[in-house]
């Protein structure tokens, strides 16, 4: 099982607020509410512009996968 701090999400409105709130890096969309943006670890560009696979990719590079 992952601990939280090895766990990272994405949210957007206030349905991911509980899930953000439980992970080590949580990361809101650039088109989010103000709350989730708040809370979040960093905040990425918006949905339209596919910053959640662009912000993937780079996880997964640093991690040299």
């Amino acid at each position: 099982h992952a601990r939280a701090e090895e766990v990272v999400a994405f949210g957007d409105s206030m349905n991911d607020y509980e899930i953000l709130r439980m992970v080590g890096t949580s990361i809101a969309m650039g088109n989010g509410r103000s709350a989730i943006k708040e809370i979040s670890t960093k905040v990425i560009g918006p949905n339209t512009e596919h910053a959640v696979q662009r912000e993937l990719e780079a996880l997964l590079s640093m991690m040299g996968k």
